[in-house]
């Protein structure tokens, strides 16, 4: 069965439930995908011609390792109302919240 006939058999009450999923999920499969830059393309093309096949492993390890980072920041998110950064600056103070955004 395809997705279409299962969304469609679900009706609308499935649409509205998902809109919400949605809306959390957009932000972060953007953030996760935003790494296109000319440098990185760059550098992925010399370690792709050096390497080969030899460093998939680490494509699949970092690709988990990004999958439970974006649902730990989602749940903390829904859960308290608040980003990363706001959490940060609550727990440990408005310096360390700011680190990240310091040109080291």
């Amino acid at each position: 069965m395809t997705e279409v006939a299962s969304a469609r058999r679900a009706g609308p009450g499935a649409a509205r439930r998902a809109l919400p999923l949605l809306a959390v999920l957009g932000p972060g499969l953007l953030a996760g995908l935003s790494d296109d830059d000319p440098a990185g393309i760059t550098t992925y093309s010399v370690l792709g011609a050096d390497h080969g096949y030899s460093l998939l492993w680490v494509l699949l390890l970092s690709t988990v390792a990004l999958m439970l980072f974006h649902d730990l920041g989602a749940r903390l998110g829904v859960v308290t109302g608040q980003g990363l950064i706001g959490l940060v600056r609550h727990r440990y103070g408005s310096g360390w919240a700011r680190a990240p955004c310091w040109p080291w």
